[in-house]
């Protein structure tokens, strides 16, 4: 990312007597004839001036005053473009800016006293562990060699190249986007984080290289290179603060844009290598490139609510420079005006480029909320104990400072202006009533969704009847088969023998009774009874062990059995699993719901839902719930959901598999990051014909009503605190 030195936006102070433009500063006018740069090497800042104020600096000799010198002015420019007010206002400006040699004793004091705050500022900054600057070294030195051999580039054709090659490379993930969403998951896997950091780490190399190579390649100087750690993860950067002195825009925005530039070109040509071959080495790195080079770059760089490279290009763009701190300023003095009445926001912009730092520093003020409360939640989590230790420091340094800031103003408005007070008092607390008024208020029905994947309804799973060999196969996976078809047949001989031997003891007891009966032994006959009964049920289950040496289809439907042609000529135990029978017509959807969203589908048994099946030509459907698992289970039922397999919901590894062993390349070593809920969805016919088995969707159900202070105390407890297996619940 590209830095450049900012400049205050709303300068205040007294304009001097007999005021004179400082000699040391360097000027040049940009292209247009209109703006000038200034480029103050004390502060290593620099300024923009319009045409009419730099002709009345150029005027101010130290020997006249500004009335004359503004006569002289009005008479170069042509008109009377200085009058009393904006003479005024433009000297107090020129003035803050501290572009004027020589002051009096005020101004030194003032100049002494902004940079006493300024330099407590930057010490206080350094308090803050959660956003650390460390500058590393001046590559001056060494880019200032090469920068005459740079002349020869010409920008148009760089631009025309960069176009080319990215408009290439994304027309081939576009042809490519399936194969290419569906190897993304792999990417993020805890093995690949170390290639994707050292990936990450090359690729900035040459993102702030290319913003160096065009900052001189334009005449600049590229004095600083350091490191930025948030969260303690390094961001790099270089100071290109010359740039502003481009004489213009165009050479501004490539150097702006220069590192992006660089990263999308990297991945563009990544692109080509993973189109060739995706599924080897060289494919799995040049995918890795386009995630970090693409993704990443226009996430983060490219943001211009982020004091990166899009932020530059945006003010650049809109001819605004200092965009955010203007924004800043607007928002604070909004809030000035709001609390205390008093309206101090000043602005030499009219028009639509007032609107514009309006609404930029509206979304900005917003999107630093946003980071703010991310970044803290994160170092709570991620960092444990140390991370209590860098939240703390940034809760000092974003929330203890203005506080303490605030305490002051409010000490000196209550000695001064008690009427301000008062204003600021009624305001808080009605504010404060608003807020609570909204959040115990303001509610709304939660949309909820939930992946689903296809499932047969009527599964008939065949298990083996008795035990033997299988010596005919007369079926195949997918076959559709008829109620009463043979399927498959065994052979047991040890069968038939026990059953010839069970009908001639049989015959033996039967003699033995009669003979009994007829000696009217009637203890010794009911004993043979017993031991007769015992051998009839023997025969009667041996004959029914035979019967089912011959599978037959109980009923009609596909067959579903992967390994039915292994089967033939092996030995099946009896109750063994031989192949399963579904009706291709009755599907269902399995649905894996979170804990937060179970309200969704409690107690709505019978009731329809919707489910998005666009993805396979279906449209929004409608099914109908019939099983909702009273339990949940971290457990993985339908790998095909996960991301493991490409689906939607992130797993992780487990320490310990399910029976007590560390498996860490089988399912058992991956479990859910909280426990979920199985619901099943009934599918119509006429849909369930044309969906196939392991298909992927995602059914959608109206949650429960979600009240506005329960979602932010949720939202602050998932920032806060660690929330391993607990179930959310939104109701009232």
């Amino acid at each position: 990312m590209q830095n450049r030195g900012d400049v205050p936006a709303h300068p205040t102070g007294s304009a001097l007597e007999k005021p004179q433009f400082r000699s040391d500063l360097s000027v040049s006018l940009q292209r247009g004839g209109n703006t000038y740069i200034v480029h103050d090497p004390v502060q290593q800042k620099y300024f923009r001036l319009g045409r009419a104020e730099y002709v009345l600096c150029s005027l101010l000799d130290g020997a006249h005053r500004p009335e004359d010198a503004a006569r002289r002015a009005n008479l170069l420019l042509g008109k009377e473009y200085f009058d009393a007010a904006r003479l005024s206002a433009s000297l107090e400006r020129i003035a803050q800016l501290q572009l004027f040699a020589g002051a009096d004793q005020q101004t030194h004091l003032e100049r002494n006293m902004k940079a006493a705050q300024l330099r407590q500022a930057q010490r206080v900054s350094r308090l803050n562990l959660m956003i650390i600057r460390l500058p590393l070294f001046d590559p001056h030195p060494w880019f200032s060699r090469i920068a005459p051999g740079l002349n020869w580039i010409p920008g148009w054709l760089v631009l025309l190249t960069w176009l080319a090659l990215v408009g290439a490379g994304l027309m081939v993930l576009v042809g490519h986007w399936q194969e290419f969403f569906s190897q993304v998951t792999v990417a993020f896997s805890l093995s690949n984080l170390l290639l994707l950091y050292g990936i990450w780490f090359l690729l900035k190399v040459f993102h702030e290289a290319a913003h160096m190579v065009v900052c001189y390649r334009y005449g600049g100087e590229v004095h600083e290179v350091g490191v930025v750690l948030i969260l303690l993860f390094p961001l790099t950067y270089v100071d290109g603060t010359t740039s502003w002195g481009f004489s213009q825009r165009r050479q501004r925005l490539y150097a702006a844009a220069a590192g992006l530039c660089c990263e999308l070109s990297v991945a563009a040509l990544a692109t080509f290598v993973w189109a060739v071959a995706p599924q080897t080495l060289s494919g799995s790195i040049a995918q890795n490139v386009i995630i970090v080079a693409g993704v990443s770059s226009l996430l983060f760089n490219a943001n211009p609510l982020m004091r990166f490279d899009g932020y530059y290009i945006l003010t650049d763009l809109l001819a605004i420079p200092n965009l955010y701190s203007r924004g800043k300023t607007y928002v604070m003095a909004f809030w000035k005006t709001i609390f205390f009445g008093v309206n101090t926001y000043r602005s030499n912009y009219s028009g639509w480029q007032e609107l514009a730092i309006r609404v930029y520093g509206v979304f900005a003020w917003l999107w630093r909320i946003v980071v703010l409360l991310t970044l803290f939640g994160l170092s709570l989590r991620l960092l444990h104990g140390f991370g209590t230790i860098i939240a703390a420091s940034a809760l000092i340094f974003w929330l203890g400072i203005p506080l303490w800031r605030l305490a002051h103003v409010l000490r000196t408005t209550f000695q001064v202006r008690p009427g301000q007070l008062r204003q600021f008092v009624i305001t808080t607390v009605l504010l404060l009533v608003a807020v609570s008024g909204g959040l115990t208020f303001i509610s709304w029905r939660q949309s909820v969704s939930a992946p689903a994947i296809v499932q047969y309804a009527n599964e008939h799973v065949m298990n083996a009847q008795t035990e033997g060999f299988i010596i005919d196969v007369n079926t195949f996976p997918d076959t559709l088969v008829i109620q009463g078809d043979k399927l498959l047949r065994l052979e047991n001989p040890e069968l038939q023998v026990r059953l010839k031997a069970a009908r001639l003891e049989l015959e033996q007891r039967e003699i033995e009774s009669r003979m009994l009966f007829l000696q009217g032994d009637e203890a010794g006959r009911q004993s043979i009874e017993l031991a007769l009964e015992a051998l009839r049920q023997e025969i009667i289950a041996l004959r029914d062990d035979i019967a089912g040496l011959v599978v037959s289809a109980p009923v009609g439907g596909r067959v579903v059995g992967q390994q039915l042609r292994a089967l033939h000529g092996t030995f099946i135990s009896k109750g063994q699993e031989l192949l399963t029978l579904v009706t291709e017509e009755r599907k269902q959807l399995h649905a894996s719901v979170s804990g937060q969203h179970i309200e969704g589908f409690r107690g709505k048994a019978g009731q329809l839902i919707k489910i998005d099946l666009r993805r396979f030509g279906q449209g929004i459907v409608a099914g109908t719930i019939t099983q909702l698992s009273p339990r949940a289970s971290s457990e993985i039922e339908f790998p095909a959901m996960t991301a493991i397999a490409g689906g939607p919901i992130s797993v992780k590894a487990a320490s310990v598999s399910a029976d007590g062993s560390e498996e860490p390349n089988d399912l058992g070593s991956y479990e859910f990051f909280s426990p979920r809920f199985g619901v099943v969805i009934a599918l119509p016919q006429d849909i369930g014909k044309q969906l196939r088995v392991g298909q992927v969707c995602i059914i959608h159900a109206q949650g429960p009503r979600i009240y506005l202070w329960y979602y932010f105390r949720e939202l602050l407890r998932s920032l806060l605190f660690r929330r391993e297996g607990q179930i959310a619940n939104f109701s009232r």
